[in-house]
């Protein structure tokens, strides 16, 4: 077994936050994919036939053009309805992100769904999902390190695709009017039920809103309910434009290493039960002005989220792996308290942190025995799935003790346990995490690093405790 790294080993920042965007993306781009392809897909297909085309999206976070969105739609020489839809995002020089989907639906009225690929492609890391229609459901291939099958089931047709539009333009809902649509969800390997409210009714056309679990993801349709502008949990912005302002991207500086300096070093930190900090900011930052830090403290308001949505398989936990499946059956004659530890301790000693070298994937991380905090927090997830304990992956900032002291981007877990939420980390070995770690939501992740990027955000210390304090 190999020893992750200390604490006080500098943690790159770049893969936590990236991979914090992007599953900000996966529940704003499986809304995204669905509303901006099937946004132009009327009732009839007479009607869709005059709206079919291309169009592209300018990709902002907060000022700067950090990627872009190419959406086609058109009727292959079969009459079937093919959407395909491409997202690419540089959030910084090691930090590409390309997202791809395509929807294939058959010919013929209800127009089932034939075929679905989703394809991400993240610095060296790629996977592919593959859903081909079968009686019942869908057989689903992942390719990656490692190929895999598993199914997914129900149906899904071009009628449930266009469910909002048809809801808009045949029924002219008026403001505060909710509807609920179905989606194809391959992240999730679902099929799901998404609500939308209607926001506004202007002189564009509709303003929708979408649940999400943080800020509200908002869709703006012009008058032939095509998406004009989209933004995605208060973090990303997709703006209608040409090819070629939305192509050429911002060049991006210091976004290497994001870390926001604290005024005076933190000894023994990782003993710390309390932390109280003063935040400086010369940009808007969604954090009061002093963050009061507890050891063992879990997500604002998790407390009232169900449990059940953090289980089951997914394409970033694969606990159906024969693996993962053996390592789980050694662990488990246990109660969870125990198991918990357990689980901590276990992919702690499974895996050495690998600064800059991510793993991109749970069986990667296991076949190279190495990875970044991503990969440790994925693994844990994963194990505690398989082990039918509810959890989650959370991405915030750290304490990092280095010529420079601050706080950088981590990844680390919670899980549910004995009636309750419990946050751990397995990068650092800590079963109850440390008064260091703040849980950040995807906008604020956002603007923070973009004001660490500016050197516009700095942190001092107000008050410290420590175990051996009373």
């Amino acid at each position: 077994m190999t020893q992750g790294k200390s604490p006080s080993t500098p943690i790159t920042p770049s893969l936590p936050f990236q991979r914090a965007l992007f599953l900000s993306c996966a529940t704003g781009l499986a809304v995204l994919c669905v509303v901006i392809t099937h946004a132009v897909q009327p009732l009839s297909a007479s009607t869709a036939t005059g709206l079919l085309g291309e169009t592209w999206y300018r990709v902002q976070m907060a000022e700067q053009h950090v990627g872009f969105m190419h959406t086609t739609s058109n009727r292959d020489a079969e009459g079937r309805w093919v959407f395909d839809t491409t997202t690419h995002f540089r959030l910084s020089d090691r930090a590409n992100s390309t997202i791809t989907k395509e929807l294939l639906f058959d010919a013929n009225y209800p127009w089932p769904l034939l075929v679905a690929r989703l394809g991400n492609q993240s610095g060296t890391s790629s996977s592919n999902v593959v859903a081909i229609a079968e009686d019942g459901g869908f057989a689903v291939t992942i390719e990656g390190d490692k190929k895999r099958e598993t199914q997914l089931r129900g149906s899904f047709t071009l009628q449930d695709f266009v469910r909002l539009e048809t809801w808009l333009q045949h029924e002219a809902p008026a403001p505060g009017t909710t509807t609920t649509a179905p989606a194809l969800d391959l992240d999730k390997l679902a099929i799901t039920h998404q609500r939308y409210r209607v926001a506004d009714l202007n002189a564009t056309g509709y303003l929708i809103e979408q649940d999400a679990p943080l800020a509200a993801n908002q869709i703006q349709l012009d008058a032939n309910f095509r998406p004009s502008h989209l933004q995605v949990s208060g973090t990303f912005s997709f703006e209608a434009a040409n090819e070629s302002a939305a192509i050429n991207l911002d060049t991006l500086e210091s976004k290497t290493d994001y870390l926001l300096p604290v005024d005076q070093r933190l000894t023994e930190h990782t003993k710390l039960t309390a932390l109280n900090l003063s935040v400086e900011s010369d940009v808007s930052l969604d954090l009061p002005a002093t963050l009061n830090l507890r050891a063992g403290a879990v997500t604002q308001n998790l407390s009232r989220t169900n449990p059940d949505q953090y289980t089951g398989e997914e394409l970033q936990f694969p606990i159906t792996d024969a693996r993962i499946q053996t390592m789980v059956q050694k662990l488990l004659h246990a109660d969870s308290d125990i198991l918990v530890d357990r689980l901590v301790k276990h992919v702690h000693h499974t895996l050495l942190y690998a600064e800059n070298r991510p793993a991109g994937s749970v069986t990667n991380a296991l076949d190279s025995g190495r990875g970044e905090c991503t990969d440790f927090a994925d693994l844990f997830t994963t194990l505690a799935r398989a082990a039918n304990l509810p959890a989650r992956n959370v991405y915030g900032l750290v304490y990092r003790d280095s010529s420079q002291p601050g706080f950088v981007f981590h990844a680390w877990n919670e899980v549910y346990t004995a009636g309750g939420w419990r946050a751990v980390d397995p990068t650092w070995d800590q079963t109850i995490i440390d008064a260091t770690h703040l849980p950040l939501d995807e906008r604020t992740a956002g603007l923070v690093m973009l004001g660490s990027s500016r050197k516009a955000v700095s942190l001092s210390v107000l008050s410290t405790q420590y175990q051996s304090e009373s």
